[in-house]
């Protein structure tokens, strides 16, 4: 089985809400128990460094909806944003030298579309020229949890007041130039293997420049 953590109840933002809410507390029954075997079914395939299935996991979703309700596109965005903004708030709140540390690939969010009447898994992949399919049973099917991702992390509290004033800032012109500041600035912060420290270099200084509205060298 997998014990669920979802990001529900507790502080709110806009349309979501979030802290860490244990679905099957120790001993005792499972919160979403309906849809429980649905999602231990979507969780299998993810394997830790050691090739064991996960043992917990983190589920974001608006309030109001299911866990395993259809997404529109629009739904989709607004995670996908939130996700992203939540991601800059905790990085802004990370201590260094510290066991609980943490990357941009922490947080990173996956929403995976399911069949339950049919097993395995649709890859799609993109391509600068359109986009590629390969179909892979459930057998063979494995999301591997990255290297450079940890598994000793135990909290990870981002700063609730910036958060919260990230969202207030969709309102304004300057919106655009943040909200690009902010996805650069977590792609330079991934620790990933394959990200040279030029390349983070490349989209700090890139982030400082679209969050500041720098547009030319006299600026």
């Amino acid at each position: 089985m997998v014990t669920l953590n979802a990001v529900a109840a507790g502080q709110a933002v806009n349309d979501f809400l979030f802290d860490f809410l244990d679905l099957r507390p120790e001993g005792g029954e499972a919160v979403y128990s309906e849809g429980q075997t649905t999602l231990d079914s979507i969780l299998a395939p993810y394997r830790d460094l050691y090739d064991e299935p996960v043992s917990t996991a983190v589920i974001l979703t608006a309030d109001g909806r299911g866990l395993t309700d259809d997404l529109s596109s629009e739904d989709r965005d607004k995670l996908f944003l939130f996700a992203e903004l939540f991601t800059f708030a905790a990085l802004a709140d990370r201590e260094f030298f510290d066991l609980n540390y943490f990357n941009r690939d922490h947080l990173r969010l996956v929403i995976q579309a399911f069949n339950d009447q049919q097993g395995g898994a649709l890859l799609e992949t993109l391509r600068r020229d359109g986009h590629q399919s390969n179909f892979v049973t459930g057998n063979y099917y494995r999301v591997q949890v990255p290297e450079h991702v940890s598994s000793g992390v135990r909290l990870i509290k981002p700063d609730c007041v910036l958060l919260k004033a990230l969202f207030a800032a969709q309102e304004r012109t300057e919106w655009a130039g943040l909200h690009q500041g902010i996805v650069l600035f977590n792609e330079a912060n991934t620790d990933a293997p394959y990200m040279l420290p030029n390349t983070d270099l490349v989209l700090t200084c890139g982030a400082i420049e679209q969050v500041l509205g720098i547009t030319t060298r006299k600026d």
